[in-house]
């Protein structure tokens, strides 16, 4: 099941720009694929702080070409 927000996809009426949509997760599966096991303690931890987490999209369409950079926990895009 997913969420989608449309309320910037077409911000200037030529049908430019951002979709938003946020995914079902599984903070156990998520767990299990990215973290390296270390104890029982450290795995419930990380499971509580799981609920304060989502997985988003964003989904850009621009105009022309915009370089785009990605840094571990960020992208930066300056539209066109």
């Amino acid at each position: 099941m997913t969420a989608v927000s449309s309320v910037r996809e077409n911000w200037d009426g030529t049908h430019h720009g951002v979709k938003i949509e946020v995914i079902h997760s599984m903070p156990g599966g998520q767990a299990a694929s990215f973290q390296a096991w270390e104890s029982s303690i450290a795995h419930k931890t990380r499971m509580i702080e799981y609920q304060h987490t989502m997985t988003l999209i964003a989904i850009a369409r621009d105009r022309g070409c915009t370089p785009c950079f990605l840094s571990p926990f960020s992208v930066h895009l300056t539209p066109s």
